[in-house]
């Protein structure tokens, strides 16, 4: 049920939508440019209530000055967040190592709140190509210069945007693969993908063949990034670069181009050997979560002898790895259809035709990790909805 409720815009859209551009270039940033280490050390917890104290923030302008609110969707929320709250009681009560952390609260409440945003504003064309230009001057550079092997970019890179664990980016520089800003290589290939898809949407509206360039160079870097994730991502963008060129000598020449990359790949023996290391290992990949030696199984006998933890920590469990294993494990089937439901209708109400085509992949990347209540991405989705609808309502014929 649509709600006829007003979300404090009083009614002057166009007065606030003055402040979507300013709005558009600060979630870039925090997705973007922002840092996420200071020296190599992850921050501490003072900071990283002040991190997500900011996105709460910017969500909540999202959802204040340029979304309405649909009450079906607000029940499902309140209702997950009340049924997790139960969990986690009930959870303490049946084992006193369970604790009760802000830690779990905070990520899955950005996203819930995020899943209400619905922009209706937009921003120039000319500053969605601005937008993408620059970070492609960024990533060409950036990239270049850790593929290269250069201290200097080591160094920045370590120091400025370590992320997850101490040693996750540092680890990424031994291979040199083209993480740029994003740490590790998982969530380079997803960010990849989401400007992939922007650059398409360009190409689509502007037919200039620098976006389809782009999109070469992001596919290009994808391959580099060597895991089972960059892997399937390569493939579809390379499947969407192939079907957006309009005549087959450009079909057949980019055929050409990827068939020899790949085999540039698979016959230096240093890249062939890290996709084999990254489709076989027990540590890494789809053996090592989801096999019965994998990381995910941990949780899985936990649940055979005590209940779902809500918003609890309990040591020993796995909170990275599967969205799909780590909501399960916050709150059963429910939390994780809730969850995937929110998405959905997120995507479908910003980006109604095309929907799918971020959808899909988004709960493809779940497989490897719980990107949706990931700080980054909801910076990510929000840059990426308000780029996508401008161009959309601004070029028609890319719908």
């Amino acid at each position: 049920m649509e709600s006829g409720i007003n979300n404090l815009k009083s009614g002057n859209h166009i007065k606030q939508w003055k402040f979507l551009p300013l709005y558009y270039i600060f979630v870039f940033y925090m997705f973007v440019l922002a840092p996420t280490s200071s020296g190599g050390a992850l921050p501490d917890l003072n900071q990283i209530i002040i991190s997500w104290l900011i996105l709460l923030v910017t969500i909540f302008i999202g959802v204040i000055w340029f979304s309405n609110i649909n009450v079906s969707q607000l029940v499902l929320v309140l209702n997950l967040l009340g049924l997790l709250m139960i969990f986690t009681i009930i959870s303490n009560n049946s084992d006193p190592n369970a604790r009760f952390s802000i830690a779990r609260v905070a990520p899955i409440l950005s996203f819930l709140i995020l899943s209400f945003v619905t922009i209706k504003g937009r921003v120039s064309f000319k500053m969605v190509k601005s937008m993408i230009h620059i970070f492609m001057g960024i990533f060409l550079i950036w990239n270049f210069l850790i593929i290269i092997d250069s201290p200097l970019i080591k160094e920045f890179t370590i120091s400025n945007y370590t992320q997850l664990y101490e040693e996750a980016t540092s680890n990424m520089f031994i291979k040199k693969r083209p993480i740029m800003s994003f740490g590790i290589y998982t969530f380079a290939s997803f960010f990849y993908f989401l400007f992939f898809l922007i650059c398409r949407k360009l190409f689509v509206a502007t037919n200039k063949k620098i976006f389809l360039y782009y999109q070469i160079f992001l596919l290009i870097a994808n391959i580099l990034l060597v895991s089972n994730t960059a892997f399937v991502f390569s493939f579809l963008m390379a499947f969407f670069v192939y079907k957006g060129l309009k005549t087959n000598f450009l079909k057949f020449l980019l055929v050409l181009i990827l068939t020899g990359f790949v085999f540039y790949v698979f016959s230096n023996l240093e890249l062939s050997n890290y996709y084999l290391e990254s489709f076989n290992s027990d540590k890494n990949g789809f053996k090592g979560r989801y096999t019965e030696s994998g990381t995910l199984e941990t949780n899985l006998e936990y649940l055979n002898n005590f209940f779902f933890i809500g918003f609890n920590i309990v040591d020993g469990l796995t909170y990275s790895d599967s969205g799909y294993l780590v909501y399960y494990t916050m709150g059963s089937l429910i939390l994780v259809l809730g969850m995937y439901i929110s998405l959905y209708l997120m995507f479908k109400k910003n980006i109604p035709k095309d929907f799918y085509l971020i959808l899909i992949p988004t709960l493809i990347f779940e497989l490897a990790l719980p990107v949706i209540t990931y700080y980054k991405f909801m910076y990510a989705i929000i840059f990426f909805i308000i780029s996508y609808r401008s161009i959309e309502e601004i070029n028609p014929k890319t719908s």
